[in-house]
């Protein structure tokens, strides 16, 4: 995604530019909110829960967990009591663990993907311990914002957080400008129609340039294709930023995203970030994704879309504020 920032620039520069978030002009209509400062810590991640197995097979409404106390909860497969890491809260957790690429995502069949569900967008492949982006959508195929996306079927609660831990081959920045990992809350898909939140945060290897020119950036998906806008993001320390350069991740980070009535709150390794209040969207599905990669050979397994990605993801349903 390439979201139109509030202040009329936008985050990324056109592709084939150097990586230095140099400002272009955002989508006609691109607005962004601001946000209030939280201090609330995150200590979750999506490595340390398990959905049972491991491998994140579609789970059935549970009452409560097997023995572990946990507090009695009514869930909609594929969400199970307590898996997404909260007791007592209906969640989903997965490691990619299929022995064989599934294109797209499957996993017993509940996910919705990008093109199989959306038509417009790009499918997720996963298996075999990870999850990355198709190289493109063969059916739409307009390049830049088909951004592949993959969202848990079922009923969720409106206040929700997903987690996930990403993955950036060493050389991915050298190859395009926007390996992005992205993680997605309140969102709903269905042919022609994505709406929901979509939290980004750029790959970088562990160089200096790097390390600067990656970000962690917010928008909000409006409906149709390259239809969004920037949200802005509040500080820990209560400044706003359409985009906070340094934000991104490098290998093995683990992200997370929580929303909670009208405000989200971002983490990286634990630490907030930062939060965005909006309130455009007040129920939908979690989820994740990944950008689009335009310049990518039209492989599923080599190539620059199996560069970066997540290795395990998870889903719970929030009881209280995080």
């Amino acid at each position: 995604m390439e979201p139109g920032t509030p202040d009329a620039a936008a985050l990324r520069p056109d592709a084939g530019v150097d990586a230095s978030l140099t400002p272009r002009a955002p989508d006609a209509g691109n607005t962004g909110n601001t946000g209030n400062a939280m201090d609330a810590p995150d200590t979750s991640d999506a490595s340390d829960v398990s959905d049972g197995d491991g491998a994140g097979t579609e789970g059935e409404a549970s009452s409560g967990g097997s023995g572990d106390a946990s507090p009695p909860c009514a869930c909609q497969a594929p969400a199970t009591c307590g898996a997404g890491g909260t007791p007592g809260a209906c969640g989903y957790a997965t490691s990619f663990a299929a022995p064989t690429l599934e294109m797209p995502i499957s996993e017993g069949g509940i996910w919705w993907n990008g093109q199989q569900t959306g038509t417009l967008w790009t499918d997720v492949f996963a298996g075999l311990g990870r999850a990355y982006g198709a190289p493109t959508n063969t059916l739409h195929g307009s390049g830049q914002y088909d951004d592949p996306t993959a969202i848990l079927k079922g009923s969720w609660k409106p206040d929700q957080r997903v987690t996930a831990k990403a993955f950036c081959s060493n050389d991915v920045v050298d190859h395009i400008n926007y390996p992005e990992v992205e993680l997605r809350l309140r969102f709903t898909i269905s042919p022609g129609l994505a709406k929901g939140y979509e939290i980004m945060w750029r790959c970088s290897d562990s160089t200096p340039s790097s390390l600067t020119s990656s970000y962690l950036a917010v928008a909000a998906w409006l409906g149709g294709s390259s239809q969004f806008t920037g949200l802005n993001i509040t500080l820990p320390n209560s400044s706003t930023t359409g985009s906070l350069a340094g934000g991104g991740v490098q290998d093995g980070d683990t992200v997370s995203a929580a929303i909670y009535g009208s405000t989200i709150f971002i983490y990286r390794n634990g630490q907030l970030q930062g939060t965005v209040t909006d309130s455009k969207y007040s129920s939908g599905n979690p989820g994740f994704g990944f950008n689009y990669v335009s310049a990518d050979n039209g492989s599923p397994t080599s190539g620059y879309n199996v560069d970066f990605g997540f290795t395990s993801f998870s889903a719970t349903e929030l009881l209280a504020p995080p």
